[in-house]
């Protein structure tokens, strides 16, 4: 075999496995806003999403089990833990060429996620990290589930006697 085809080969797997690694990496949701003020009496954030024009993600609670369901987890400082997430009521998507519908989200997506703060825990900046994990489709195909990965900051405000 001489050394330009070997050559040629090399360079058309190199480009059909970048195309494929980027393919498998993309993301369809990004964070929208995710930095948030909060106090014991109100101990809740607000997070959102946007789901990329033309896609979908299934619901927290899709019917069918074989779908991947989009939730949210968060790894939180010492003495503050979250309730489950309060997600938007879902949007009947019918699936073509079946009877099907799913349950989906687009466009923006807020989710209410409820806190406990334990008495000890004193006033101040806290970063939080969470993962949103969801499964994107179009109008003909749905793609590999995702971790969206994210960091947020919080504020604690000092209780008012």
């Amino acid at each position: 075999m001489n050394s330009s085809l070997q050559i040629s080969r090399v360079l058309l797997f190199l480009l059909v496995s970048t195309s494929l690694l980027r393919a498998q990496t993309r993301q369809w949701v990004r964070v929208i806003d995710a930095s948030r003020e909060i106090n014991r009496a109100k101990a809740e954030i607000l997070l959102e999403f946007e789901v990329e024009a033309g896609y979908h993600i299934q619901s927290h609670r899709p019917e069918d089990p074989l779908l991947i369901p989009t939730e949210l987890i968060f790894q939180w400082p010492e003495g503050i833990a979250n309730s489950p997430p309060v997600f938007p009521p879902a949007e009947p998507f019918p699936l073509l060429g079946t009877e099907t519908v799913l349950q989906v989200y687009s466009g923006l997506l807020p989710v209410r996620v409820p806190l406990q703060i334990e008495a000890g825990v004193i006033a101040g900046e806290y970063a939080v990290s969470g993962i949103l994990t969801y499964q994107a489709c179009d109008d003909w195909k749905c793609y590999f589930p995702r971790e969206l990965p994210f960091t947020m900051g919080i504020r604690l405000k000092a209780d008012i006697p």
